[in-house]
C-alpha cells in the first residue's frame, strides 16, 4: 500500500464517521482509560502525546491528570471533533495540531519535533531568564531545496506531497502552502537576561 492510498484510505474510513467515535460507549469508558487515569494521577506536571488519538477519550482522561495534553490523528475530522470535544469540556491543555511534525517526520527521520513559540518562552521562564525583546516572523521555505537539503528518498517527498495536498484549508493558509509545496515556517528571535 502506498502513503497515497494510506492516508486516503484512513480519511475515507474515519472522516464521516469521527462523531460517532466520541459517543461510542465502547471508546467512551473501559478499564484501559481507568488505568490511564490512575497511571498518570502521579504525574500533574506530564506532558503526554496521545498518538492516534481517535475521538479523543484517551486525550479527555489524561487532560484531567496533567498539565498538557496534544493528540495526534491522521484524520484531521477527529482532530476537529477532539478539539470541539475539548472546549465542550472546558479541558484547555489539549492542542491538536501537529501538521508541520508530520511534514518535518517524513522529510527528515532524525527530526523529534518544532517547539512553538511559547514553548520556548516556557523553556525561557524556566531557566530563569527574562525577556528583553521578541520578534515572531514566518519563514519562506521554497520546498524543492528544503527537501534536498536533507536528501530526503524520493518515496517520503511524495508522501509529504501527498499530505500537503490534503491539508485543511486552515492549514493551508496558516503555513502560506503553495501549489509547489514551499510553505511558510513560524521563527522568533528572543533577547533575554539571567533574572537576578
Amino acid at each position: 500500500m502506498t502513503t497515497q492510498s494510506h492516508h486516503d484510505h484512513v480519511e475515507k474510513q474515519f472522516s464521516s464517521q469521527a462523531s460517532e467515535y466520541l459517543i461510542s460507549a465502547v471508546h467512551a469508558s473501559g478499564r484501559d482509560l481507568l488505568r490511564l487515569a490512575v497511571r498518570l494521577a502521579d504525574y500533574p506536571d506530564a506532558s503526554v502525546l496521545d498518538m492516534g488519538c481517535g475521538a479523543g477519550h484517551a486525550s479527555f482522561v489524561a487532560a484531567q491528570n496533567v498539565s498538557a495534553v496534544v493528540a495526534y490523528d491522521l484524520s484531521a475530522q477527529m482532530l476537529d471533533v477532539v478539539a470541539q470535544a475539548a472546549e465542550a469540556r472546558q479541558l484547555k491543555n489539549i492542542t491538536t495540531r501537529i501538521w508541520l511534525q508530520t511534514v518535518e517526520a517524513l522529510r527528515d527521520i532524525s527530526h523529534v519535533r518544532n517547539y512553538a513559540s511559547g514553548e520556548w518562552l516556557t523553556l525561557i521562564n524556566e531557566a530563569n531568564l527574562v525577556v528583553d525583546n521578541l520578534i515572531a516572523d514566518k519563514l519562506p521555505l521554497e520546498f524543492s531545496s528544503w527537501v534536498a537539503r536533507m536528501r530526503t528518498p524520493e518515496l517520503l517527498v511524495d508522501a509529504i506531497r501527498v499530505y500537503q495536498q490534503s491539508a485543511l484549508t486552515e492549514v493551508k493558509t496558516y503555513f502560506a502552502l503553495q501549489n509547489d509545496g514551499s510553505f511558510t515556517s513560524d521563527t522568533i528571535m528572543v533577547e533575554a537576561h539571567k533574572a537576578a
